[in-house]
Parts: structure tokens; sequence; C-alpha cells
């Protein structure tokens, strides 16, 4: 064996051991992406399971607390710094979502409810002023004094047909539609009534305490 063919001999083997290293290199490589992202395909598929989760912030005081109810509700509330809940979201159990707002004493000042009937109901300020879609067609925008007594409602009947009704402070005192107007004493009683007729003519009614009719004009 002559210095050439020597040399060539060595010059092939050390090339094949430079194509092996490489090899043996792209191997590992291929290696360490399978496994990541099979990894990555464990942690998207990973599910963890809790009766309720709690985030707090930097003073370890609760921040926000999402929670499931026996009866089935669900809630996520959040809360301002000095513990106190000032939002809660959500879903009765009979599948209602809702949203409510709430001062720092956490009272509520403002409400939305959808019912599982279809039902919507928008409430602002302690039920001061609440606005109700209803589910058989009708809408009412319903404002109340400071004890929660109707005093002004305002709305559309099942039917289409517009009403007002007002309150004094302890009945109804009147009731507005597109027909008539009606003016009620202390025991709810119609006392007078304005009305149009068929006709298109008008007409004024007045009761007394037994709904008996003493008075009308023409």
């Amino acid at each position: 064996m002559n210095v050439t063919t020597l040399d060539a001999m060595t010059e092939r083997l050390n090339r094949l051991e430079r194509e092996i290293r490489w090899w043996r290199r792209m191997a590992v490589l291929a290696l360490i992406g399978v496994s990541a992202i099979g990894l990555m395909g464990q942690a998207r598929t990973r599910v963890v399971e809790a009766d309720a989760f709690v985030l707090r912030g930097a003073n370890s005081s609760p921040r926000a607390r999402l929670h499931t109810q026996p009866n089935g509700a669900v809630a996520f509330a959040v809360y301002d710094q000095a513990g106190k809940r000032r939002t809660v979201l959500g879903v009765s159990p009979d599948g209602a979502p809702s949203l409510l707002l709430l001062d720092t004493q956490e009272t509520g000042r403002a409400g939305l409810v959808a019912a599982a009937d279809g039902s919507v109901v928008l409430t602002l300020g302690r039920n001061r002023i609440a606005l109700n879609t209803l589910a058989d067609g009708s809408s009412t925008l319903l404002i109340t004094d400071k004890n929660q007594s109707p005093r002004a409602e305002m709305g559309v009947d099942p039917d289409g047909s517009p009403v007002l009704r007002l309150w004094s402070a302890r009945a109804l005192a009147a009731r507005v539609t597109d027909q008539n107007i009606v003016l009620y004493g202390a025991d709810e009683k119609p006392r007078v009534m304005a009305a149009v007729r068929r006709d298109g003519s008008g007409a004024v009614y007045v009761f007394d305490t037994d709904g008996k009719l003493i008075w009308k004009a023409p």
C-alpha cells in the first residue's frame, strides 16, 4: 500500500467520522424537539379542578374570587384594596346571568339580570330606578322613593298600549293610557275617569267611594 492510498483512506475515515458526529447531533436535537412538543401538548391539556380560586394582592388580601355554591350558582367577585366586594358576575342555579356593582359598603348600586324566561332587569341606585323588559312583550321604567316604594312607572303593556302610573306615598294615584286617564282615591278605587270613546268623542266620569257612578259629562 503506497502513501497516496493510505492518505485517501485516512481522509475517508475522517469524513465518515465527521458525518457520524453530525448525525448524532441531529438525532439529539430531534429527540429534544419531540420531547418539548410532548411536554407542550401535556401543558395545553392539563386540567386544574377546584371549588374556588382566590387571587390575592401584595398584602395577601383577596382581590378576586371565583367559586361555586352548593345550590349550583357560580360567582366571580372582584374586591377593592379594603377587601370589599365591588363587582360580582354570576350565574344563578336556573342559569340566569347577572352583574352587580357595589359601593364601598358593599351595597348594590347597579345591577343587570337576564332571567331564564327571557326577561331582563336593569336596576340603578339601590333599586331606585328599574328598567324591565318582560317575556310577555311588556316593558316598564319604574322609579321609587328612598323607601323603595313605587312613585312613577312608564311602560308598554303586552298589547302595545302605552301606560303611565303614578303613586302617592301610600297608594296608586293615577293611571294614564292612550285612551283614558283615571284618578284613584286612597283606597285605590277609581274616583275620576276621562276617556275617549270609540266614536272619538270624550267623556268624564265621577265615582263615589263605593265605585258607583255619580256624575258624567256629556
